[in-house]
């Protein structure tokens, strides 16, 4: 997903017993992009390989795992931020042991009071705009789970699966592009509640009214 486009641009199925470095070679990344990853994935030696090609990425550190502190940095007047450090990975790769340099932001939610720790290559930028950058990632958590309620599969087949993903990142295109056009409309997640519980109704979301609301 593009930040900038909010719609999906890349879409690949593997099998859950799949390898993860075929996806990864299916995945194109251009130079100076920023790539967001979930905190599950830890590959380090891609990592390495994506700031060697000039792709920045942001992820969540693993809570094991084990680093060495080279340099902290100054925080100035960013009261959620709580470390900047620049910090050293060893890792293993082709039975080669490695060394990565990359950045530690830790952040604590002013909400929930939880401390996040993000892991990047992205050395120039705010810290506040590292977590930031995570904070967006969780746009496809919406869009899924959220706007078009794909929190489970509805059948267990290939085909059934893919057809249940397409139909979703089709009608968020569709309300993406509905949503840019209408001046004045209500948020995108209200507009999909308004069709989703005027199916059997005549509702022309073309002129969707400012009490939309009254209808869901």
């Amino acid at each position: 997903m593009n930040l900038l486009e909010n719609v999906q641009n890349f879409v690949c199925f593997k099998a859950s017993a799949c390898n993860e470095n075929s996806f990864l070679k299916s995945m194109e990344l251009e130079r100076v992009s920023i790539a967001v990853f979930d905190k599950g994935f830890n590959k380090y030696w891609y990592f390495s390989e994506l700031t060697m090609n000039g792709v920045g990425f942001v992820t969540r550190l693993k809570d094991n795992a084990r680093y060495t502190v080279i340099s902290t940095n100054d925080i100035f007047d960013e009261l959620v931020i709580l470390l900047d450090q620049v910090i050293e990975l060893n890792y293993r790769y082709l039975k080669v042991p490695r060394t990565v340099t990359l950045r530690l932001v830790s952040y604590v939610d002013p909400i929930s009071g939880e401390i996040l720790r993000f892991l990047t290559n992205l050395m120039e930028l705010k810290p506040m705009t590292i977590s930031l950058l995570y904070k967006n990632r969780w746009a496809i958590e919406v869009l899924f789970k959220q706007n078009f309620e794909v929190k489970y599969f509805l059948s267990d087949s290939e085909t059934g699966i893919k057809s249940q993903v397409w139909v979703a990142l089709t009608l968020n295109l569709f309300f993406t592009v509905l949503h840019k056009i209408i001046k004045g409309a209500e948020d995108f997640s209200t507009m999909v509640e308004l069709a989703a519980k005027n199916l059997c109704s005549y509702v022309k979301l073309g002129n969707v009214p400012e009490n939309a609301a009254n209808l869901l």
